[in-house]
C-alpha cells in the first residue's frame, strides 16, 4: 500500500510540472569544483538551475551570479566575497529568491570601485537567518 502511494505522489509532482529539490549543494568558493548547475566562467560563479546551494569560503576572486526561471535559495555559511566593480551577489532571474544567513555564521560581502551595490537582485528578494552579515 505504501510503495502505490509514493508512486502516486511522484506521479502527480511529474505531471504537474512540480521540481522537488531536496539536495544541498555546497560552493566552495576557495576550491573551484565542477557541480551540475554549477559553472565557474572567469570570474563568475554562475548557477543556472533551481535548488539550495550553501556558499562558504573566502575569495577576491569569484561573484556569484544566479539566473534561473526558479527557485534559487543561496547560504551563507561563513562566506567572504571581495569584488571590483561588480555586486559580490547578482540574482538576474528567479522565480523566487532567497539569501539565508546560516546560524553561527559570519558572512562578508564587499565590492570596490564603481559597483553600486554588493548584492543585486533583479527580483524579489529575501534574506533570513540568524547569522551576521557584514557589509
Amino acid at each position: 500500500m505504501k510503495k502505490h502511494f509514493f508512486a502516486a505522489i511522484i506521479f502527480i509532482l511529474l505531471v504537474m510540472n512540480i521540481s522537488v529539490v531536496a539536495e544541498n549543494t555546497v560552493i566552495d568558493l576557495a576550491n573551484p569544483t565542477e557541480i551540475n548547475g554549477v559553472a565557474w566562467k572567469k570570474d563568475t560563479v554562475l548557477i543556472s538551475e533551481a535548488g539550495t546551494y550553501t556558499i562558504t569560503g573566502t575569495t577576491d576572486e569569484w561573484a556569484i551570479e544566479a539566473d534561473t526561471t526558479q527557485t534559487i535559495e543561496l547560504i551563507l555559511d561563513n562566506a567572504v566575497i571581495t569584488t571590483t566593480d561588480r555586486p559580490a551577489i547578482l540574482i538576474e532571474n528567479a522565480e523566487e529568491a532567497v539569501i539565508f544567513l546560516a546560524e553561527n555564521s559570519e558572512n562578508i560581502l564587499s565590492s570596490t570601485g564603481d559597483s553600486k551595490a554588493v548584492i543585486h537582485a533583479k527580483v524579489n528578494l529575501t534574506i533570513d537567518g540568524s547569522g551576521i552579515l557584514s557589509i
